[in-house]
């Protein structure tokens, strides 16, 4: 008989990038009171040196990814306490590039070290949904969409810079509205959901 085993991860990441990974992809988690528990994540995962975090509160998706040397991690569902607790650790160190912070994976468990300092969290069993179908190349010109503007307003709070623009790309008056966002070593992935006029 076959049986799964958890086998030891690990990701190696400079405490900037995943500061702005962390911000980015919190933004679009809900955190309200009464939120599903897999709404209140996180996801984090690496495959084949590409790490991302991501996150959804159903109006909106963050997903953002950076090229690393070498990682590989299963998805891992981190609670938004959590993520602070992650935030708090890195914190001192979000100015300096060559802080490294290591996150190892052992099972269910994550053990984030940096500068000597260490913490450990446990991971849900969660999956993060898919979304690549609502991902397009191809826009077309649509006579009106209608979106939340503070959820809109929101995403302004994404890691990005500042001095490019930020553009609105559109599919269907009835499909998310795809934004992109320049940072020079997240590629973002941004999706705010139409809102229908209530009668």
């Amino acid at each position: 008989m076959e049986t799964n085993t958890l086998t030891k991860q690990q990701v190696t990441i400079s405490a900037p990038a995943l500061n702005d990974l962390l911000i980015g992809a919190s933004l679009a988690a809900d955190s309200s009171r009464d939120a599903m528990a897999r709404l209140n994540n996180i996801y984090l995962s690496a495959t084949a040196g590409k790490f991302t975090a991501s996150a959804t509160d159903r109006y909106r998706l963050v997903s953002g990814t950076i090229q690393l040397d070498s990682a590989e991690l299963s998805e891992s569902a981190i609670l938004l306490a959590d993520v602070k607790r992650i935030q708090a650790l890195i914190k001192p160190y979000i100015k300096f590039d060559y802080r490294l912070v290591t996150i190892d994976k052992n099972g269910t468990t994550l053990t984030l070290t940096l500068d000597g300092n260490t913490l450990t969290i446990h991971t849900l069993d969660y999956q993060f949904p898919p979304y690549a179908h609502m991902m397009s190349a191809e826009f077309s010109p649509i006579p009106s969409i209608g979106v939340n503007l503070s959820l809109l307003a929101s995403l302004d709070k994404i890691p990005h810079d500042t001095k490019q623009p930020t553009t609105l790309n559109f599919t269907s008056e009835n499909k998310p509205v795809q934004l992109h966002m320049s940072h020079a070593l997240i590629a973002w992935d941004i999706l705010l959901m139409p809102m229908r006029t209530i009668k």
